[in-house]
């Protein structure tokens, strides 16, 4: 499973959250942008994943994506 053991503590907090019925909007900032990184997040409730290192205009179009949420 991809990420590191941060990553993955994240993750079961993140699902937890959702589980007790918290939308609150959630995004991953990782160095792992990898499509199983992206799918493990996306299963674990988050609206977007930022992959470093990134542009300041790539953050911006994610945050803008979650914010908006």
């Amino acid at each position: 499973e991809a990420g590191t053991g941060k990553t993955t503590i994240v993750r079961a907090a993140l699902r937890a959250l959702r589980a007790a019925g918290s939308a609150t909007p959630f995004c991953f900032v990782t160095s792992e942008g990898s499509e199983e990184m992206r799918g493990l997040a996306a299963g674990a409730g988050a609206l977007g994943v930022i992959a470093k290192p990134f542009t300041p205009e790539q953050f911006l179009e994610v945050i803008g994506t979650v914010v908006s949420a």
